[in-house]
């Protein structure tokens, strides 16, 4: 699978949602399934019990070691994200210069 950058992506199990911020050759997975381009008219499966668990965080941008892949998280959901048969790692925001 292609990442493009600036296509929306989503989970049909949790509604993780997601946008590439750099694009690469590489599987996006959440819940251990294959993420969808976002799209009107997506079934998505009602959330389960496994919903109280922690997995994507709202605001935080995710990156595949191996691939480079990064996406931001636009809307939160249970699942774990990967890629490229990895969990994909929580990037640290970058510092701004200061403002003296």
């Amino acid at each position: 699978m292609n990442v493009q950058i600036g296509k929306r992506y989503v989970c049909t199990k949790c509604a993780t949602e997601l946008i590439a911020t750099r694009g690469g050759e590489g599987q996006l997975l959440c819940c251990g399934q294959p993420l969808e381009l976002k799209q009107a008219g997506l079934k998505m499966d009602p959330p389960g019990e496994a919903q109280r668990k922690t997995g994507s965080v709202l605001g935080k941008r995710y990156r595949c070691a191996a691939c480079g892949i990064e996406v931001l998280c636009t809307k939160a959901g249970y699942g774990e994200l990967s890629s490229c048969d990895k969990p994909m790692s929580v990037q640290d925001p970058k510092p701004l210069p200061s403002s003296d």
